[in-house]
């Protein structure tokens, strides 16, 4: 009896007990947990059967509170974009006591834009999170220079974003696009700012910078 019965009726040439012994025909399924055979039969005739519905539906569940997307107010909403690319912005700095270097402030999408006004303005935001990262006016004689390599370009300008005591500086814009398409990009870029500094009216040279963005 026991153990030891088990081990003289139900051992393999291997030393351990037939599952056939052990379990039963192992051709049937066998049922680990719970109830016995009859349990896994009822199984079996609910397969054969259609699935019978619950005798109570859970309630249908609400948000407890509504939640309604807004648009982000940039400033730009009473503006026209002529221009949009994406790329990283450069300033080139000359610190007292520092070798001069260019200086990455961001990258993101840089767009140009027209006010009705009659002004325009270089704008440049990060993805994602918005954050301004250039708010510059252009003015009437403003130069823009292809850069060595022709995946970008150079301009002066004044960066709101460095608060009142900004200062005109020189500023790169590197295109963030394929290799096929950047020379085009380039291309498009000054044909657009062309166009801006033609619409400009009554501003000056080194203008300020259009709505005051924070």
């Amino acid at each position: 009896g026991g153990f030891g019965g088990i081990a003289n009726t139900a051992c393999t040439e291997s030393g351990f007990p037939s599952l056939s012994k052990v379990f039963g025909d192992t051709n049937k399924p066998v049922q680990l947990f719970g109830k016995g055979s009859s349990a896994v039969a009822a199984g079996a005739a609910d397969e054969d059967g259609d699935d019978e519905a619950p005798e109570s539906a859970p309630a249908e569940t609400k948000p407890l509170i509504a939640l309604q997307e807004e648009a982000a107010a940039t400033g730009e909403e009473d503006e026209e974009c002529i221009f949009t690319t994406e790329g990283a912005l450069y300033e080139f700095l000359t610190e007292e006591g520092k070798a001069p270097s260019w200086k990455e402030r961001g990258r993101g999408e840089m767009r140009l834009n027209l006010s009705k006004t009659g002004g325009a303005r270089m704008i440049m935001r990060a993805k994602g999170n918005f954050r301004l990262i250039l708010n510059a006016a252009m003015w009437k004689g403003q130069t823009f220079t292809k850069m060595e390599g022709g995946k970008g370009l150079s301009f002066p300008c004044k960066n709101a974003v460095a608060g009142p005591d900004a200062k005109v500086t020189l500023f790169a814009l590197k295109m963030r696009v394929s290799a096929t398409h950047v020379v085009q990009q380039v291309e498009e870029f000054l044909t657009a700012a062309k166009k801006a500094l033609d619409t400009l009216s009554g501003v000056s040279e080194k203008g300020d910078t259009g709505p005051d963005d924070e």
